[in-house]
């Protein structure tokens, strides 16, 4: 695998901050002193000799209206992604192995490559968490749980070329530890009940904040000096938002903007519970970095969420109107150790770096070594 070259790209990666462009960057780092692996971004500064920028319009440039455009952002992102291949096409003629989770990047692509002499094969990685429909325009294909292996199956689609692979997360980095001081800082009694949840700030989101804030209302009717933090990135109604989340709980609620990964591990080890209200998610890193850190965690009852959680957690009816406070009153009353500790056990045997690494390498290995149709 040494002398074979392998590309992973993402047109958002250097300045937008979702699970994606997270997911990209943490994986080119995990593989790249195991495999010659190149990571291209399409912004921010070049970290590390595996990175390249590759320019295009990104979706909140200047030229497309910025963030507040009245442009709908999936068509600024149709832009993003096609300048950002077409430029990158000069880039990988001499490449084995192409990787993305931006479809539109990889049909580009793969209508560029029948000009190129050694053509490079393409491996889409789904993170969709609502269908599976678009990995039949891909021979490769990564998926995040064994749920979509078999949702690719009922569809009928040919599997035989799909790899389960699921995200990962450095337990070294994101484990227990006691934080006070920042308690502290951020003005939470040391014997505040505290609620994380993890991002955009502002409303419609799929992550559903504000429904999070009305059930943490209803909890604070059982639960005495109640907390909530949402950490995350800065929305065109975030102001809005906040404003909201104020009203509905006053001092009780912290809003934290645009935390670097790098820096996260931080709040999850002050928190006592980690909340996530999305109906579905692709994968869900943030309950993997929240278990890691023996925090129970609470979610939707989606498929791929209650294969991650395990024992470490609760799944329920994220829909149903007090529901979540209930459970959150239950946490509150009872020991909160068992779960916290299953959590952490199960990410070091399933989801550790450690263990997925060698499935990248054994995924990269039979892609090399198959034949294309």
């Amino acid at each position: 695998m040494k002398n074979k070259k392998i590309a992973i790209v993402s047109s958002g990666l250097g300045h937008i901050n979702r699970g994606v462009e997270n997911w990209t960057k943490e994986t080119a780092y995990l593989l790249k002193d195991k495999i010659n692996i190149k990571l291209f971004k399409g912004g921010g500064k070049k970290e590390s000799e595996i990175e390249e920028i590759v320019p295009n319009i990104s979706r909140n440039s200047i030229i497309l209206g910025g963030i507040k455009s009245p442009i709908p952002w999936i068509y600024r992102y149709y832009v993003e992604q096609i300048t950002f291949a077409l430029m990158l096409f000069f880039k990988v003629k001499d490449y084995d192995i192409i990787q993305s989770a931006d479809p539109l990047i990889l049909q580009t692509l793969q209508l560029l490559k029948k000009w190129l002499t050694k053509k490079p094969k393409i491996l889409y990685t789904n993170q969709s968490s609502s269908s599976v429909e678009i990995c039949k325009n891909f021979e490769y294909v990564q998926v995040l749980a064994p749920y979509y292996l078999k949702l690719g199956i009922k569809e009928g689609f040919n599997v035989k070329k799909w790899f389960v692979i699921p995200n990962f997360v450095d337990t070294k980095y994101f484990c227990p530890k006691k934080n006070n001081n920042l308690r502290k800082k951020l003005n939470i009694p040391i014997d505040a009940f505290v609620i994380l949840s993890v991002g955009p700030l502002g409303f419609k989101g799929h992550k559903r904040m504000e429904w999070l804030i009305k059930e943490m209302k209803i909890a604070k009717n059982y639960v005495k000096n109640l907390y909530l933090i949402i950490i995350g990135d800065v929305d065109k109604d975030t102001e809005d938002f906040i404003n909201f989340g104020k009203k509905m709980l006053n001092k009780n609620i912290i809003f934290i903007k645009n935390v670097p990964h790098d820096k996260i591990s931080e709040y999850y080890n002050i928190a006592d519970v980690f909340v996530l209200c999305s109906l579905s998610e692709p994968f869900g890193i943030v309950f993997l970095e929240a278990m890691s850190c023996e925090k129970p965690v609470i979610g939707h009852k989606f498929p791929v969420t209650e294969w991650i959680i395990g024992n470490g957690g609760i799944t329920l009816d994220m829909i149903k109107e007090g529901e979540l406070a209930d459970c959150i009153k239950k946490f509150y009353c009872t020991n909160r150790t068992f779960f916290g500790k299953k959590g952490r056990e199960r990410v070091k045997k399933l989801f550790a770096k450690e263990v997925v690494a060698p499935k990248f390498i054994k995924m990269y290995d039979s892609i090399i070594n198959s034949s294309s149709v």
